[in-house]
């Protein structure tokens, strides 16, 4: 009878595809990803907008600011803690070293 290797999750599929500097750029990547969509989002939550395109804080011809509404700093790092954990997650899934199967 055939032995079967059945795979853990998607990530060894995708870990048996890509030789290991494949991988670190994947996970440069994501890193990078994630950080871009963080500002993103906490520059719109913040500003209503993309704080780094178009006019910062002014509107042309005026000296009146753009209202801001300022998130609690405990709401930022829980967000950016949220980010780095799914990284951090997804980096190691990635990165781990393989284990040999057991044949039964």
């Amino acid at each position: 009878m055939p032995t079967r290797r059945y795979l853990v999750c998607e990530t060894d599929a995708v870990k048996s595809s890509l030789n290991f500097a494949q991988r670190v750029i994947l996970v440069v990547a994501l890193g990078l990803f994630l950080v871009i969509v963080g500002e993103v989002t906490l520059s719109w939550w913040q500003y209503g907008r993309v704080r780094f395109a178009g006019w910062t804080g002014y509107t042309p011809l005026t000296t009146t600011p753009i209202a801001r509404v300022s998130l609690h700093p405990w709401v930022v790092i829980a967000y950016w803690a949220i980010l780095i954990t799914v990284w951090t997650a997804v980096s190691l899934t990635l990165l781990r070293s393989s284990r040999p199967t057991r044949e039964e």
